[in-house]
Protein backbone atom coordinates (compact mmCIF):
# COMPACT_ATOMS: atom_id res chain seq x y z
CA UNK A 1 0.00 0.00 0.00
CA UNK A 2 1.36 3.45 -0.88
CA UNK A 3 1.49 6.83 1.31
CA UNK A 4 -1.37 8.80 1.73
CA UNK A 5 -3.74 5.72 0.62
CA UNK A 6 -7.63 6.73 0.16
CA UNK A 7 -10.46 3.95 0.70
CA UNK A 8 -13.78 5.02 -0.12
CA UNK A 9 -16.38 4.70 2.56
CA UNK A 10 -17.98 1.08 1.52
CA UNK A 11 -14.74 -0.36 0.80
CA UNK A 12 -13.26 1.20 3.97
CA UNK A 13 -16.22 -0.93 5.25
CA UNK A 14 -14.38 -4.58 4.40
CA UNK A 15 -11.18 -3.80 5.10
CA UNK A 16 -11.44 -1.87 8.29
CA UNK A 17 -8.85 -3.96 10.08
CA UNK A 18 -6.32 -3.78 7.71
CA UNK A 19 -6.74 -0.15 7.24
CA UNK A 20 -6.33 0.64 10.88
CA UNK A 21 -3.36 -2.08 11.31
CA UNK A 22 -1.62 0.16 8.04
CA UNK A 23 -2.23 3.26 9.71
CA UNK A 24 -0.55 2.31 13.21
CA UNK A 25 3.10 0.26 11.19
CA UNK A 26 3.45 2.80 9.07
CA UNK A 27 2.66 5.88 11.13
CA UNK A 28 1.01 7.64 8.04
CA UNK A 29 -2.61 8.83 7.70
CA UNK A 30 -5.06 7.01 5.79
CA UNK A 31 -7.88 8.66 3.93
CA UNK A 32 -11.13 8.04 3.31
CA UNK A 33 -13.49 8.86 0.76
CA UNK A 34 -16.84 10.09 0.24
CA UNK A 35 -17.92 11.19 -3.65
CA UNK A 36 -14.21 11.19 -4.25
CA UNK A 37 -13.44 14.28 -1.77
CA UNK A 38 -11.50 13.23 1.53
CA UNK A 39 -13.63 13.47 4.60
CA UNK A 40 -11.94 11.83 7.25
CA UNK A 41 -8.80 10.05 7.84
CA UNK A 42 -7.49 7.22 10.10
CA UNK A 43 -3.99 8.11 12.09
CA UNK A 44 -2.48 6.21 14.84
CA UNK A 45 -3.37 7.20 18.18
CA UNK A 46 0.30 8.16 19.27
CA UNK A 47 1.01 10.19 16.10
CA UNK A 48 -2.50 12.09 17.08
CA UNK A 49 -1.57 12.76 20.45
CA UNK A 50 2.21 14.27 19.45
CA UNK A 51 0.23 16.26 16.61
CA UNK A 52 -2.05 17.68 19.68
CA UNK A 53 0.79 18.77 21.77
CA UNK A 54 2.47 19.92 19.12
CA UNK A 55 -0.20 22.07 18.54
CA UNK A 56 -0.87 23.50 21.92
CA UNK A 57 2.91 23.93 22.12
CA UNK A 58 2.73 26.39 19.31
CA UNK A 59 -0.27 28.11 20.72
CA UNK A 60 1.53 28.56 23.64
CA UNK A 61 4.75 30.34 21.38
CA UNK A 62 2.52 32.24 19.72
CA UNK A 63 0.34 33.70 22.75
CA UNK A 64 3.90 34.34 24.63
CA UNK A 65 5.06 36.46 20.96
CA UNK A 66 1.71 38.08 21.68
CA UNK A 67 2.30 39.08 24.78
CA UNK A 68 5.72 40.36 24.34
CA UNK A 69 4.58 42.59 21.16
CA UNK A 70 2.36 43.94 23.65
CA UNK A 71 4.88 44.59 26.42
CA UNK A 72 6.99 46.49 23.61
CA UNK A 73 4.52 48.37 22.01
CA UNK A 74 2.73 49.72 25.15
CA UNK A 75 5.86 49.97 26.65
CA UNK A 76 4.48 48.10 29.79
CA UNK A 77 6.88 47.52 33.02
CA UNK A 78 7.95 43.82 34.31
CA UNK A 79 6.18 42.55 36.76
CA UNK A 80 8.53 41.11 39.54
CA UNK A 81 7.72 37.20 40.04
CA UNK A 82 7.18 37.89 44.03
CA UNK A 83 3.86 40.57 42.64
CA UNK A 84 2.78 37.97 40.20
CA UNK A 85 2.50 35.36 43.23
CA UNK A 86 0.80 37.78 45.53
CA UNK A 87 -1.69 38.89 42.81
CA UNK A 88 -2.71 34.94 41.93
CA UNK A 89 -2.83 34.63 46.01
CA UNK A 90 0.16 32.00 46.03
CA UNK A 91 1.67 33.99 48.72
CA UNK A 92 0.27 36.62 51.21
CA UNK A 93 1.10 39.69 50.92
CA UNK A 94 2.18 40.51 54.85
CA UNK A 95 4.49 36.93 53.84
CA UNK A 96 6.17 38.67 51.23
CA UNK A 97 6.58 42.20 53.09
CA UNK A 98 7.82 40.30 55.95
CA UNK A 99 10.82 38.29 54.30
CA UNK A 100 12.06 41.58 51.98
CA UNK A 101 11.49 44.41 54.05
CA UNK A 102 10.59 45.63 57.71
CA UNK A 103 8.34 48.06 57.85
CA UNK A 104 9.83 51.49 60.42
CA UNK A 105 6.38 52.36 61.32
CA UNK A 106 3.01 51.32 60.91
CA UNK A 107 2.45 54.00 58.80
CA UNK A 108 4.96 52.71 56.62
CA UNK A 109 3.28 49.52 56.42
CA UNK A 110 0.00 51.62 55.56
CA UNK A 111 1.58 53.31 53.28
CA UNK A 112 2.74 50.76 51.55
CA UNK A 113 -0.53 48.81 51.19
CA UNK A 114 -2.20 52.24 49.75
CA UNK A 115 0.50 52.63 47.56
CA UNK A 116 0.16 48.54 46.33
CA UNK A 117 -3.83 49.07 45.92
CA UNK A 118 -3.57 51.97 44.06
CA UNK A 119 -0.86 50.69 41.30
CA UNK A 120 -3.35 47.20 41.07
CA UNK A 121 -6.55 48.64 41.50
CA UNK A 122 -9.12 49.93 38.55
CA UNK A 123 -11.28 51.38 40.94
CA UNK A 124 -8.97 53.71 43.32
CA UNK A 125 -10.79 56.63 42.52
CA UNK A 126 -8.57 59.37 40.79
CA UNK A 127 -9.22 62.56 43.05
CA UNK A 128 -6.80 64.73 44.06
CA UNK A 129 -6.44 64.95 47.49
CA UNK A 130 -3.77 64.66 50.21
CA UNK A 131 -0.36 61.76 49.76
CA UNK A 132 -0.69 59.57 52.49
Amino acid sequence: MSMNESFNITEARRQLATIIDQARTEHEPVYLTRRGYRVVAIIDSDDLDGILALAEDMGDIHAAEEARAEMRATVKARIPWEQVKVDLGLVSPTRLFSRHWQPASFSNLIRLFVDEFKRSSSCWPRIPGPQL
